[in-house]
């Protein structure tokens, strides 16, 4: 009996044993994966914010940046066609208003002779 007994212990010790570095396998794995998911996002955040413009970043500002040079361009072009083809100015209403005006005395009786 006491063989038995013996038998079992022995059996339960090498199971507890190989129970046991089994839980710390898979906690040390665990372990690992954090450890691993924490630099992954180290990294991840690093090349965020040290990583060059993507190609379609770029793209999109180098056709903004154009269009503003284009715009820019077309109203430069736009002012001197007109005022190459025309030239006479815009009316201005400030200047035209005032301009050529002379100070008149109005003489009611030289009015009525006509």
């Amino acid at each position: 009996m006491y063989g038995f007994l013996k038998i079992i212990i022995v059996f339960l010790g090498r199971y507890l044993e190989a129970d046991n570095e089994a839980v710390a396998l898979a906690a040390a794995s665990e372990q690992e994966k954090k450890t691993n998911n924490a630099n992954a996002e180290l990294i991840d955040k690093y090349n965020k914010a040290k990583s060059s413009k993507s190609l379609v970043e770029k793209h999109q500002e180098a056709v903004r940046v154009q269009s503003k040079k284009k715009s820019k361009k077309d109203r430069d072009k736009q002012k001197q066609e007109w005022e190459g083809q025309h030239p006479w100015k815009p009316w201005d209403r400030d200047k035209d208003l005032i301009a050529g005006r002379q100070n008149v005395k109005v003489d009611a009786q030289n009015m009525s002779q006509g």
